[in-house]
């Protein structure tokens, strides 16, 4: 992984949460690992991370984990990002409680206290807030948590889909919804616990974006 960073040179990382597998929360050889991989990480117009489920990502944990690194955790606080001779981007950053009727009037409060004319780029953990901010100003939202299934049958796809609107996130990649884009990454782990460590049909992935402004 940090390999592919540093040759894709990237101006700016994003990380929609969940850094560690739900089997390692206290397991210090993991926590020392994390911060390892975290600490190679670098882009010019900075790092910018949400945690993810409020069950892994356990805020003492997650800002311990970040700690020392250029890794900066987005709060329900935004970041304003410009590179020369580059679009000015607003980077919204939104806690995950995987409740969205309590999370969205977060995202819409901290749109209105930016610059209509840039562009929004949400990051959350989940892609559950994507249809109910699809005419809020979002310009593209930026999640994860369902791994794209993590396994995935022929014609069938997606056994389980870790989202409240059942199989209409179940696959990962580019949504439209309304004036919002949507991508959903499989990210590069597996779920823990009860569940088995493997992806079929699935394989991890980050997401390259180039964004050009008129």
């Amino acid at each position: 992984l940090s390999e592919l960073i540093q040759t894709l040179r990237p101006d700016l990382i994003c990380f929609t949460g969940d850094i560690l597998n739900l089997s390692y929360l206290d397991n210090p050889t993991a926590h020392n690992q994390a911060r390892d991989v975290l600490s190679k990480w670098h882009a010019p117009q900075g790092i910018f991370a949400v945690s993810g489920s409020p069950a892994v990502d356990l805020p003492d944990i997650f800002d311990s984990l970040i700690a020392g690194t250029n890794v900066h955790r987005l709060n329900n606080t935004c970041a304003v990002v410009q590179k020369k001779d580059g679009p000015t981007l607003n980077i919204l950053g939104v806690t995950c409680s995987h409740v969205p009727h309590q999370d969205v009037p977060t995202a819409e409060n901290l749109l209105s206290g930016v610059d209509a004319d840039h562009l929004n780029i949400l990051l959350y953990h989940s892609p559950d807030v994507a249809p109910a901010l699809s005419t809020s100003g979002i310009d593209l939202q930026l999640s994860g948590h369902t791994h794209g299934g993590q396994v995935r049958l022929p014609f069938l796809g997606a056994l389980v889909t870790g989202s409240l609107y059942g199989r209409a996130f179940q696959r990962s990649g580019r949504y439209e919804l309304g004036k919002l884009t949507l991508y959903i990454s499989r990210g590069i782990g597996m779920e823990g616990a009860g569940a088995p460590r493997v992806r079929f049909l699935c394989p991890p992935e980050i997401i390259d974006w180039e964004i050009k402004g008129k």
